[in-house]
């Protein structure tokens, strides 16, 4: 092919800064051909290019220089079937061409998922609190089990310094579980603070690793927990000359749970009947009782009570009343 011919090639793809080659004026197809033949041209075309992008002949990076042979090969095409066309007319008159479409990287294929080792890995026992001055904390066993399930060949590691366990790591290996439990009481110094962590990795050939893991805390004594604060109950006790007294009892810890009675009873913060709302109205003579309780700590307050006389004023008022309108209108 001759050289002019090339350079032609080059040019024209330079010239298109999108990757896309757009059609010029395509005077000559108009002139020449009738609609439907420049639509086969452009199929022809789409095939070849599709055909060389399979070879590999058509790379992201360099695929706006068409390949000479190519066009050369389209034009011999076209000379077979009786067409005058030349490679001029090839470069300068092609319709769109995306060549990204032809130029992209297949979609890979999804990787197949991968099953877990085990379903149902549990260390036993489970993350706790533990305190050194409770009764039972020297007769504790401290053994620890490690349980799963599995339809394959399963190997158990486990490390107890806080690190995830890897086969693979010859400085600090894990150890294998065979099945026994084992004891960490050597890991529990004899005063003081302490966190152990247990990591637990179960491992089968092609499956996926599953970790898990349980923290036990060790303390040397219990913290001093402090009661809530007593809540208060306004007004305070009295009497009243009215026929509904709305009653508010407040908490200066807004956590805390207030629960109250007005039965003379003591509150009970495991009776849901006894969970103050807000909303609190007597009409007669009551004792009201009212705690705080904290969830948090699991303690309540002192009780705090206000008791109540709704005075018979008012209904005297209203007779006198009634008599003093029966004396206007016998006037």
């Amino acid at each position: 092919m001759p050289e002019e011919n090339e350079n032609i090639i080059v040019s024209s793809r330079e010239e298109d800064s999108d990757g896309i080659l757009q059609a010029e004026e395509a005077r000559w197809y108009t002139e020449n051909f009738n609609e439907a033949q420049i639509e086969e041209l452009r199929l022809a075309i789409d095939e070849q290019i599709r055909t060389e992008a399979k070879k590999g002949e058509y790379q992201l990076d360099n695929i706006t220089v068409l390949n000479a042979n190519l066009l050369n090969a389209i034009v011999q095409h076209y000379l077979e079937q009786g067409y005058n066309v030349t490679i001029q007319d090839a470069v300068n008159n092609i319709i769109s061409i995306n060549w990204e479409e032809y130029s992209s990287e297949p979609t890979p294929e999804p990787e197949p998922e991968i099953e877990p080792a085990v379903t149902d890995l549990i260390i036993s026992p489970q993350s706790d609190l533990y305190y050194r001055e409770d009764s039972d904390f020297e007769e504790r066993d401290w053994l620890v089990s490690i349980t799963y399930e599995s339809d394959t060949s399963v190997r158990i590691y486990y490390t107890t310094d806080g690190t995830i366990p890897d086969p693979e790591n010859t400085d600090a290996a894990p150890t294998l579980y065979e099945g026994q439990p084992f004891d960490i009481s050597s890991l529990i110094s004899e005063e003081g603070d302490v966190d152990i962590t247990i990591n637990v990795a179960a491992v089968a050939d092609n499956r996926q690793t599953v970790n898990t893991s349980e923290t036990y805390y060790i303390r040397q004594e219990r913290p001093t927990l402090i009661p809530p604060i007593a809540p208060k109950i306004w007004p305070k006790s009295g009497t009243y000359d009215t026929e509904v007294l709305p009653i508010s009892i407040v908490t200066e810890e807004s956590a805390n749970i207030i629960y109250y009675t007005t039965d003379g009873t003591t509150p009970d913060p495991e009776n849901s009947a006894h969970l103050y709302d807000g909303i609190l109205s007597i009409t007669e003579d009551t004792t009201v009782k009212a705690i705080a309780y904290s969830a948090e700590t699991d303690l309540q307050s002192e009780e705090t009570v206000a008791q109540y006389s709704i005075s018979e004023i008012s209904e005297q008022n209203s007779s006198n009343s009634e008599d003093n309108q029966e004396l206007e209108q016998g006037e």
